[in-house]
């Protein structure tokens, strides 16, 4: 189904209000997009944006895309629903959040939020189903992403497991760069699924099992860490430096930790083999 474009919308204009919208989001997301805000506007048009949801504070979304059939959008606002805090997309030009679809996403919410399908939080949803129903919706999500099988080898937070093993979650980590290769196209995808691994170190801390957290947040840092030098742009690095920082940060009295985040530090940037510019209309 194809949704008007809200009537009076301009693309040419520099800004727009509309009655009902919602004016203090659309100047956050220009200060949060720069020039791809412009570029996120044409996507309101036709069906270029379906499957849009809200969690909370959560905005989500699929946007049709150019390299592959869609991607997978995401923007969180902060406690004020007037503002991005954090974004990411699967586009290639869009693991920081800055590419031209979370702004499409956030016009979205602001100017026509009827389009979004309010859900309740991912672990009531679960809560709700049998433990046939979970099972059968893991086994189809692993036929789906092969990807995903690894993570039902690896120990889950309230779950009975082995011993806490850094080792462990080191060949997570390493897996993960394996399959995403070190093309700049393959980095949106490559960030999202470390992200994923470090926040079940945040899941094990809240159950507080803080011995496989440190054990996780220890294994992915020294992955990213091995890895990091593979890619040479600016940009991706300040990401894997943000996720360095966020594992220091959980393993408090470790030279070890501090020492990783220096070498990190100490890597050469290499002028980049493909430009993020290239590839920002993607």
């Amino acid at each position: 189904m194809a949704f008007p474009t809200p009537q009076g919308l301009r693309f040419g204009a520099s800004a727009f209000i509309l009655p009902g919208m919602k004016t203090a989001l659309i100047e956050a997301l220009k200060r949060w997009s720069g020039a791809a805000f412009d570029r996120g506007k044409i996507l309101l048009t036709g069906d270029r944006l379906f499957d849009l949801r809200v969690e909370a504070s959560t905005l989500r979304g699929a946007a049709r895309g150019v390299r592959q059939a869609w991607y997978a959008i995401e923007l969180e606002l902060d406690e004020t629903g007037e503002a991005p805090r954090r974004a990411r997309c699967t586009c290639p030009a869009g693991a920081d959040g800055r590419c031209k679809h979370v702004p499409a996403l956030g016009l979205a919410w602001a100017t026509t939020p009827g389009r979004f399908t309010v859900l309740t939080g991912i672990e009531a949803r679960l809560h709700r189903r049998s433990y046939e129903e979970l099972v059968s919706m893991v086994a189809l999500m692993v036929r789906t992403h092969p990807e995903l099988e690894a993570l039902t080898l690896a120990p889950v937070p309230g779950g009975h497991r082995e011993a806490p093993s850094v080792t462990r979650w080191r060949t997570v980590a390493d897996d993960v760069f394996r399959r995403h290769g070190d093309d700049w196209t393959a980095v949106a995808g490559l960030i999202r699924e470390l992200e994923s691994v470090r926040s079940l170190g945040d899941d094990f801390n809240r159950q507080g099992e803080r011995a496989h957290a440190a054990a996780l947040y220890e294994g992915l840092m020294d992955s990213v860490v091995a890895n990091a030098s593979r890619f040479p742009w600016p940009d991706v690095r300040s990401r894997f430096r943000a996720m360095v920082e966020q594992c220091v940060q959980q393993l408090p009295g470790r030279p070890a930790a501090r020492q990783a985040l220096a070498t990190l530090e100490s890597l050469p940037l290499l002028t980049p083999r493909r430009s993020p510019k290239s590839i920002a209309a993607a």
